[in-house]
């Protein structure tokens, strides 16, 4: 049950340099997502002078809905390796160093079905960044149970600002209608600053929480 007011248990979480690079880590994977799915069909479709594809409408919006099951299905395939492995920060590095790699490759390497294909097999490690992402604040070694309610709501805000801001007002206005910027260039760069935000990550809680909280505090 909750103790304390929730402003405090705000006022406790903030001070966190962890949850920050928490939030910094969620919120551009949410900001990745949104200009990558928000152009996706019309740059599957769009005309070829301005990066599109040029592929049939139709098919690039069953790509664009194929994207969605094979995301869901790295989201349920990867949380069970990392149950076993462990080592969730480097996961999420190696996932996100996997995308960016990807996204060069199927974008600027590929054409037509064969880009297709790539955003398809991709999007399945980025159903695993998700997870890892959303389950920070649970796992940041010195949020504490009591506060972990404040912390994940802190972590809900900023990925949903990011979200929004990050796609309107600074990858729109820079990038226009060009796919090569907002499918390729933005989205790989995002996601990089995924990785280097979760790079300052500590050490994440797995397992027995209150040993390994206990441990680290030591």
């Amino acid at each position: 049950r909750i103790v304390e007011p929730v402003m405090k248990h705000l006022g406790v979480v903030v001070k966190s340099k962890n949850l920050w690079v928490a939030c910094l880590v969620i919120g551009f994977v949410m900001a990745a997502g949104a200009v990558n799915n928000g152009y996706l069909v019309a740059a599957l479709s769009g005309d070829p002078t301005v990066g599109g594809k040029a592929l049939d409408y139709t098919f690039a919006t069953l790509t664009s809905s194929i994207c969605n099951i094979t995301c869901s299905v790295g989201g349920i395939m990867f949380p069970l390796i990392f149950s076993k492995t462990h080592n969730e920060k480097w996961w999420l590095v190696g996932l996100c160093a996997a995308v960016i790699v990807g996204i060069g490759i199927y974008w600027f390497m590929l054409d037509g079905i064969a880009t297709a294909v790539g955003v398809m097999i991709v999007s399945v490690l980025v159903g695993g960044v998700l997870p890892l992402s959303k389950a920070l604040p649970a796992q940041l070694p010195d949020i504490s149970r009591e506060h972990m309610g404040a912390a994940g709501g802190l972590h809900s805000t900023i990925q949903n600002a990011f979200a929004f801001l990050i796609p309107s007002y600074v990858v729109a206005p820079i990038c226009g209608l060009n796919y090569d910027l907002l499918n390729g260039a933005a989205y790989a760069i995002l996601t990089a600053l995924v990785l280097i935000s979760a790079l300052f990550l500590p050490k994440l809680v797995t397992g027995n929480r209150s040993s390994e909280v206990e441990e680290s505090g030591k």
